[in-house]
């Protein structure tokens, strides 16, 4: 009997090294070692991986990971191109939209040329042609002119005009300074004074 366990055990140990082993056991309670799967009538009590087994496992599992790890940082590619593409289109809008500004202001200040002895409130925006020719010809950055507020134009017989306008523009430093102004222009709309605006009314009596 003792040598029959021991052929047995030797088996199993043979087997575990080369290619694992499965413990089976009948219905009549008889065990039984194997390299493949127990049959279908028979139970299995224990099945001991061999180190080629192990092994095999170990590699898939860190393939697995390797597989999980570049898709993760496939998707964040993917996520950060989307990310790039979406902030381009907003800059490319937004160039879009100040282009077709300063194309609208272009074409409104154009037509008013045809009349610029007139003197008055733009429809288009309340801008005065005469007082904006007159800034670009006098503020340091003219370009960095935006309009806040016009105020109506008041005359006296179109013998002199006056309006208000608040405005921002760049100083000397590049810094954005908000100037608040009255401009006074003769009869041809030429503008030949501008003060402060100190709160006070400016329609001429």
């Amino acid at each position: 009997m003792l040598k029959k366990v021991s052929a047995v055990a030797l088996f199993a140990v043979a087997l575990n090294a080369q290619a694992g082993v499965y413990k089976c056991q009948d219905e009549n309670g008889k065990l039984s070692f194997s390299d493949k799967p127990c049959p279908s009538d028979e139970s299995l009590v224990e099945h001991r991986m061999s180190e080629q087994e192990k092994a095999r496992i170990r590699a898939e599992e860190r393939r697995k990971a390797v597989e999980a790890e570049r898709r993760a940082k496939a998707e964040q590619y993917k996520a950060e191109q989307a990310e790039l593409e979406r902030k381009k289109q907003a800059l490319q809008q937004e160039a879009l939209i100040q282009e077709a500004e300063a194309i609208q202001r272009e074409l409104s200040k154009w037509s008013h040329t045809a009349d610029t002895a007139k003197v008055a409130n733009s429809g288009w925006d309340g801008y005065v042609y005469q007082v904006e020719m007159y800034l670009e010809k006098v503020l340091k950055d003219p370009d960095s002119f935006e309009a806040i507020e016009w105020g109506p134009v008041w005359t006296k017989s179109g013998q002199e005009y006056r309006v208000r306008c608040q405005y921002r523009v760049k100083n000397s430093f590049g810094g954005y300074v908000i100037a608040d102004q009255v401009f006074f222009m003769n009869s041809q709309g030429k503008v030949f004074k501008s003060v402060e605006y100190a709160g006070k009314h400016i329609a001429l009596h």
